[in-house]
């Protein structure tokens, strides 16, 4: 694709440089200085752009107290400004199309300049209404326009190298993966890390067509993605952002996903659940055909710019010619595979585990009420079966979502898992796993002792506990892989109990939490108290 001359420089910031924003802001500030300004800020309009859609933010400098306009943010003045000449303006306002934002001067200086992007205009003024700005003919030659144009093109190329400098970088760490890489996926989860180191985004994911499916998507490798309703979504190829970025060929980019009215079909809620607020999604071509979509995304409101949709075009381009590539096809048929397994553990748990529950459930209430020794005995017996019958199951399940080859499991995926269990209507709960660690992964036993912990704490959790917010954290050390539960609930000091006493005391799932960590080598603590709640910690030793 061939770029004119200017078109090779980033004229914004993306992609997490801030060299435009920095090196500007110092300028700023000594501009401010003849004019005994308290805020300058520096605005641009790239050629093309209506002047009805506003400016975008290059940098701002601000001694008032209150938030700062941020990079690339777009805001819509409240008058039309002079890109001719200096001018002076009074009760200017510029309100954000991002936040509630408002940036206020009640009189400034305009100074306007051009270049080969488009039009930018330096803004020097006061806030206060009781303060006035200087005479503009006494103060306008020491403004020094063009330093701050010359510092402008020099932050550019400064940006521009760094980006490609982390571009490459990005391109050789998926190369150099290898062909099976680390994990389940192999070189699609080195692919999707790069995708999130180049832009320092909250998330990033892939999403591939299904195997002899032409129509629907699936998320074949995820970056810091915690919520089983976002990760096991398909999609059709029309849906979404994923599917605006497809029917238009090219990157595409959306600052509120709810509010996008341009898409089709937007999984909104799973969407919501996962915390992503803004977004970019870039179609995968190969052979002439769109192959896949990369997305990156935030959780908080982002005003990604053309650079950011640029680099991102640049990274589709060159993940494209991987598509081809053997290794890759195997990355993607072992995908395939991984996701017909989960799909199948999913739903036997959505059918029979959650059914074996509700039935271990009953069992002990009925038990608590029974006036007879013998019937109380009969559904003691009738609990027991169900919460062994449980254990096995689980166990079964968790061998569907281990590596066949391998025998191990992303610490993600063991997340997923525990995860998994229904959250109480209202509750809140937190999951804390570090995005270092998240490919990290562990002996298929390891994993399927944290998963069995993790889900009998939470089932307990939402059967006993009524409380109002969960945390779930993993910690991989040098010498231990620690996994904690905590709830804010009613707990109950007999659960701290010897391993006998809670066999006796009927609380089985518990006991068999403890039997679970000791086929580890692993050491579980509970402590728990009616106004405390309840936290469960395991450690496990890397003996691996």
């Amino acid at each position: 694709m061939a770029m004119d001359p200017a078109a090779r420089i980033y004229w914004a910031d993306g992609a997490g440089s801030r060299a435009v924003f920095t090196s500007l802001q110092a300028v700023l500030q000594e501009l401010r200085t003849p004019f005994l300004g308290d805020r300058a800020v520096a605005l641009y309009r790239p050629t093309g752009m209506s002047p009805s859609h506003g400016y975008f933010v290059l940098s701002d400098s601000c001694d008032v107290e209150g938030p700062a306009a941020m990079g690339n943010e777009r805001l819509v003045l409240n008058q039309r400004l002079d890109l001719d000449q200096p001018r002076t303006v009074s009760g200017l306002s510029a309100t954000s199309t991002l936040r509630p934002f408002t940036l206020v001067l009640d009189s400034a200086v305009s100074i306007p300049w051009q270049d080969p992007y488009g039009r930018g205009v330096a803004l020097i003024g006061v806030q206060d209404a009781n303060s006035a700005m200087p005479d503009l003919s006494d103060q306008l030659h020491r403004a020094e326009i063009g330093r701050l144009v010359e510092t402008l093109n020099a932050s550019r190329l400064q940006g521009t190298l760094a980006l490609q400098r982390n571009l490459g970088d990005a391109v050789r760490a998926v190369l150099d993966s290898g062909p099976t890489g680390v994990g389940r996926m192999g070189r699609l989860t080195s692919l999707v890390a790069s995708a999130r180191e180049i832009f320092g985004s909250d998330t990033a994911y892939l999403a591939l067509p299904e195997e002899s499916e032409t129509t629907k998507y699936y998320f074949a490798s995820m970056a810091n993605v915690n919520t089983p309703q976002f990760r096991q979504l398909r999609m059709r190829f029309e849906q979404g952002l994923g599917g605006l970025a497809r029917s238009e060929g090219k990157v595409v980019r959306t600052l509120r996903y709810a509010d996008d009215d341009r898409l089709k079909a937007p999984p909104v809620s799973e969407t919501l659940v996962e915390g992503i607020s803004s977004a970019m999604a870039a179609p995968l071509f190969s052979g002439g055909a769109v192959r896949g979509v990369i997305y990156i995304g935030n959780r908080t409101p982002t005003p990604f710019s053309e650079t950011d949709e640029r680099v991102l075009e640049e990274f589709a381009e060159y993940l494209g010619l991987l598509m081809g590539e053997p290794h890759y096809q195997d990355a993607v048929r072992e995908s395939q595979s991984t996701r017909l397994r989960e799909d199948f553990a999913h739903a036997i748990h959505d059918s029979v585990v959650r059914s074996l529950v509700q039935i271990g459930f009953t069992a002990e209430q009925a038990s608590a009420s029974a006036q007879h020794e013998a019937t109380s005995q009969s559904i003691a017996q009738i609990q027991v079966a169900a919460e062994e019958a449980l254990t096995t199951l689980r166990e079964e399940l968790s061998g569907l979502i281990l590596h066949p080859s391998t025998g191990v499991t992303e610490l993600g995926a063991v997340v997923e898992q525990i995860t998994d269990v229904p959250l109480r209507p209202g509750a809140e709960r937190n999951i804390y796993l570090s995005p270092v660690i998240e490919h990290e992964t562990l002996p298929h036993n390891v994993a399927e002792v944290l998963v069995q912990v993790g889900v009998e704490a939470l089932t307990n959790s939402l059967r006993h506990a009524a409380a109002q917010t969960e945390r779930v954290e993993i910690i991989s050390g040098p010498d231990t892989v620690e996994l904690l539960i905590s709830d804010d609930g009613h707990g109950s000091a007999q659960l701290q109990g010897a391993l006998e006493g809670l066999v006796r005391g009927g609380h089985f799932g518990l006991s068999s939490m403890f039997r679970r960590a000791s086929s580890v080598n692993g050491h579980l603590d509970v402590t728990s108290s009616p106004d405390a709640g309840t936290t469960v910690h395991l450690r496990v030793p890397r003996t691996w």
